[in-house]
């Protein structure tokens, strides 16, 4: 494992977002090699962003590197006891070696005391249903495009 470290965005970067969200959804989609694509998943990246910042006002953005390569980021945000995590991609290349975990486990850590409550939604296509599962994510409902997951936080170690 590298060193990951979480740098919270003060611009919200969004190019480098952008970059990062793009590749990784190219390459889960088969297209990777397609730059063809690339103003179509820039447009779908615009309009994803613009939905979180309508949606989630005071949403956090973190980067995430290891050792100082940039490899992903985490939007998250908190309305009262609850912590949401509203996005996260970690790219291909940096994916298998416990990244997600770490950054998952370091926002919820870092969420505070009074947070009682985790949530997240994944499309039912992601892979990365299994991974939140395995972190102790519960289905709570889904519809016909996400599973919501939530966590319980029951207690915290000091």
């Amino acid at each position: 494992m590298g060193k990951y470290v979480l740098v919270k965005s003060v611009n919200h970067d969004h190019s480098e977002i952008r970059e990062i969200w793009c590749k990784a959804n190219a390459y889960s989609l088969g297209f990777a090699d397609a730059p063809e694509f690339l103003p179509i998943l820039y447009m779908q990246f615009k309009a994803k962003m613009c939905h979180y910042q309508k949606s989630f006002p005071t949403c956090n953005t973190y980067l995430i590197y290891d050792d100082n390569l940039l490899c992903g980021y985490i939007l998250t945000s908190i309305e009262g006891c609850t912590f949401r995590i509203i996005d996260i991609e970690v790219l291909p290349q940096c994916q298998g070696k416990g990244i997600g975990s770490w950054v998952i486990d370091k926002a919820i850590a870092s969420a505070g005391e009074g947070i009682s409550l985790v949530r997240l939604s994944v499309l039912k296509t992601n892979n990365a249903k299994a991974l939140y599962i395995k972190l102790g994510f519960t289905l709570k409902t889904e519809d016909d495009i996400y599973f919501h997951l939530q966590k319980i936080i029951t207690s915290r170690a000091l």
